[in-house]
């Protein structure tokens, strides 16, 4: 694991908690934040997510989520939704650990599964989009296809080989 993504998080946490983001609205902040840091908030969606919405950081549940995702590779979208989960359900653990309160363990499962159906919808909603979009294009290059070949008949049908044509 690398340290530079450890201190890269500090700092954007930082930045997000500073007196002036403070001011910002969640929503605003989270689009800035997406807006600056695009790579990250693909890569760590549910983290940007906290940082901006809640300004809440725990290096411990990062960490977690990181050695998660290093040991359960290749398992795909549901994975990576479920990692994120991982993140949003160890982020309130260790938090509640850190501020010496009692962790509520059916809370942490309802976080999770919170976190996990929002962001499966999202996928769901986002591959629902995709073949909309798939289907809309094949229907329009079919309509091209169709119309080029009805123009291209009809210039045939107009241009009639003229006696010096023919050979």
């Amino acid at each position: 694991m690398s340290d530079d993504i450890l201190k890269f998080n500090r700092a954007v946490h930082t930045i997000v908690c500073s007196d002036e983001m403070s001011q910002v609205p969640p929503d605003e902040r989270y689009n800035l934040m997406i807006e600056k840091y695009p790579q990250f908030a693909q890569t760590y969606p549910s983290v940007a997510a906290h940082m901006a919405f809640y300004q809440a950081y725990n290096e411990k549940a990062f960490i977690f989520m990181l050695k998660n995702m290093e040991k359960h590779k290749g398992k795909g979208t549901e994975g990576f939704i479920s990692m994120q989960a991982d993140y949003a359900k160890s982020l309130y653990i260790n938090t509640e650990k850190k501020n010496r309160r009692h962790v509520d363990y059916k809370k942490a499962a309802a976080i999770w599964t919170r976190e996990y159906k929002l962001y499966y919808d999202e996928f769901k909603q986002m591959k629902t989009q995709e073949k909309t979009i798939e289907r809309s294009y094949r229907e329009e290059m079919e309509k091209l296809r169709s119309d080029r070949a009805t123009e291209l008949l009809a210039f045939l049908d107009e241009v009639e080989p003229q006696p010096d044509d023919i050979g």
